[in-house]
């Protein structure tokens, strides 16, 4: 199993341009809690980037 790229991360980008941070992991890594603004979302693995 590999690690997920944003297990240490507290920031990332979001396919839209917006930047959030991770409060939570699903399936190992699969999908993450992003708290973007006032909102909790989750996404999918493959839709974030670290944020710079």
């Amino acid at each position: 199993m590999e690690i997920s790229p944003f297990a240490r991360l507290d920031r990332v980008r979001l396919p839209d341009g917006r930047v959030g941070a991770v409060v939570g992991v699903w399936n190992l890594g699969e999908a993450y809690d992003v708290h973007v603004g006032d909102a909790l979302e989750t996404w999918s693995a493959d839709d974030l980037a670290p944020a710079d």
